[in-house]
């Protein structure tokens, strides 16, 4: 392949990148010339990928069928070699091919930015311990790569940072990269396919404590922009959301407090519950399970029991869905992006119900329950029981065994000295 290249099928803005590469080694790195081939290989290996862009639209299309992202083998496959080919080079040898990459974000050709960003991400990946050195260069460009015309563009941006994320808080530009992460969840759709990669970085950087302290982001403002993400056709969408939800509950401060907990009481448990309940993904759906019992561990149990007041008797018609059978199409919670231009299915309608979910959903409401008879909420645990009198006394078989479930997990976690008052 590179025997029947020409000198006229290098691209100009590579012509000297073979040349940085080897002039980037010490004299003692080169002296025994063992490091000279590596820089002729380099070099080879930005060349295709930023010339490599046969079959691409093909790929493109298949790819959003599949629905994670612009996947080019050949381009994939020379970045990771890329990456690998970097691991005995020294830190300036590696800054310069980094250099070399970041060029060619400049070009018009979306494959060749999209071919830059994956090479940056691979480099990141195998030379880890350099991320603090290289991000000064490579973090404003792919912040400014999020916001690229092209979506696969964005979504190779935001997976570049993924290895080097424990780092970037620590970035002057950080609180730029957050905002735009944020900023992309208002315009992204179900076909969308930088949906995963940003949902994935923003749940990764948010697992981090440096994220809170360094974070100048108003939560309140665009947690409500994750809503929309709990029903994404894909999983680990969804599951990043709930990932996403668990730890910004887990290391805010005087979280009860916080307006952006408040606020996202009523669509987070609404949310959370419908995941556990019907979500097909049993990854996405227990994470679902999760943010539900930080939900009851942190918010204020007045907003809870407003909360319960209001959806309660959906839940529970939600539980004794037959299996195999969809929700009932007005029970099930759809958030929509205001500003968004693409599609946005509801997509929780389409999912059957399953034996598990079932299990998941009740086991959800029965923790509620405690947590109303621990806080007092006579009036609310009173509900609580009608729901499950109605159950019990349902004409269908599927909402009598759900109650009997209901009626047996809230007895498993309802504190001893309270069962006297049920």
């Amino acid at each position: 392949f590179f025997k029947q290249k020409t000198a006229y099928d290098i691209r100009l803005s590579l012509v000297g990148s073979e040349m940085c590469i080897r002039d980037s080694f010490g004299t003692d790195d080169t002296r025994d010339g063992h490091h000279r081939p590596s820089a002729v290989h380099e070099f080879r290996l930005l060349v295709v990928l930023e010339t490599f862009r046969v079959g691409a639209q093909a790929e493109r299309v298949e790819t959003v069928i599949a629905g994670d992202g612009a996947v080019a083998p050949v381009r994939e496959t020379s970045a990771q070699a890329l990456g690998a080919a970097l691991l005995p080079l020294s830190p300036a040898a590696v800054a310069s091919v980094v250099s070399c990459s970041l060029t060619l974000l400049s070009r018009p050709e979306w494959e060749v930015r999209h071919s830059a960003l994956l090479g940056l991400k691979y480099i990141l990946a195998a030379k880890s311990e350099l991320a603090v050195d290289l991000l000064p260069a490579a973090l404003p460009a792919a912040t400014k790569a999020l916001v690229d015309s092209d979506d696969d563009v964005r979504g190779a941006a935001a997976e570049s940072l993924l290895p080097a994320a424990e780092y970037l808080p620590t970035h002057p530009q950080f609180n730029e990269l957050l905002s735009s992460l944020w900023g992309l969840l208002n315009e992204l759709d179900d076909l969308s396919p930088s949906a995963v990669p940003v949902m994935k970085l923003i749940a990764k950087l948010y697992a981090l404590e440096s994220t809170r302290q360094k974070s100048s982001i108003e939560l309140s403002e665009v947690v409500p922009r994750l809503w929309p993400f709990a029903a994404h056709p894909i999983g680990s969408v969804r599951l990043a959301v709930w990932q996403t939800v668990c730890r910004l509950l887990a290391v805010e401060p005087n979280s009860s407090t916080q307006l952006w907990v408040q606020e996202a009481c009523a669509p987070a448990m609404r949310h959370a519950f419908q995941d556990a309940l019907l979500d097909t993904d049993t990854a996405s759906a227990e994470a679902a399970c999760e943010a539900w019992t930080a939900l009851l561990r942190t918010v204020p149990i007045a907003i809870i029991e407003a909360t319960f007041t209001v959806h309660g008797g959906k839940w529970c018609d939600l539980a004794t869905t037959v299996v195999n059978s969809c929700g009932e199409g007005t029970h099930i919670f759809v958030s929509t992006p205001p500003s968004v231009k693409g599609e946005i299915r509801a997509v929780a309608k389409d999912w059957p119900a399953t034996t598990a979910g079932r299990i998941r959903g009740l086991d959800c409401l029965a923790r509620l329950a405690a947590e109303l008879g621990a806080q007092n909420r006579t009036g609310s645990v009173g509900r609580m029981e009608q729901h499950i009198v109605t159950m019990l006394t349902g004409a269908k078989a599927t909402a009598r065994l759900a109650g009997a479930h209901f009626l047996t997990a809230w007895l498993r976690v309802v504190p001893p000295l309270s069962l006297i008052h049920i």
